[in-house]
């Protein structure tokens, strides 16, 4: 998984020890979205949900894709307005963009407060999205 940001992020790790024991806990890199601000998190899977029924896929980059955009949800940081989410399905399993992956999930959460044009600019980068 990877991200990238507008915004100044973060270390999403901390690392805590007590008594001989290490531990490492990990979240987001951005607490809170500002007014234009916009994180990208880029992940992917092994698993395939078997029932797409009802889905509507779209070919970018001749890459069979599933977008959708919702309003802001638990996964984006605080300050979020909209989360846009492209998801990847390559056309022979287990062969995807990223390798050995089943599913290739790109989301982008952002706050268009103040930005009228930022959600068609969003919409217009995950749909210009080139596999390699």
């Amino acid at each position: 998984m990877g991200y990238f940001t507008n915004q100044t992020p973060h270390n999403p790790c901390v690392t805590t020890k007590s008594g001989g024991v290490t531990a490492v806990s990990c979240r987001g890199p951005i607490s809170t979205l500002s007014p234009g601000g916009v994180i990208v998190t880029v992940s992917g899977s092994q698993f395939v949900p078997n029932n797409r029924a009802g889905r509507t896929d779209t070919v970018v980059d001749g890459q069979r894709v599933e977008i959708k955009v919702y309003a802001a949800t638990q996964d984006c940081p605080a300050g979020a307005t909209a989360t846009e989410t492209l998801k990847a399905y390559p056309p022979t399993p287990g062969r995807s963009p990223a390798g050995s992956l089943s599913e290739f999930d790109i989301d982008v959460c952002y706050n268009a407060s103040g930005s009228p044009g930022l959600a068609t600019e969003v919409d217009r980068l995950v749909r210009g999205v080139r596999f390699h």
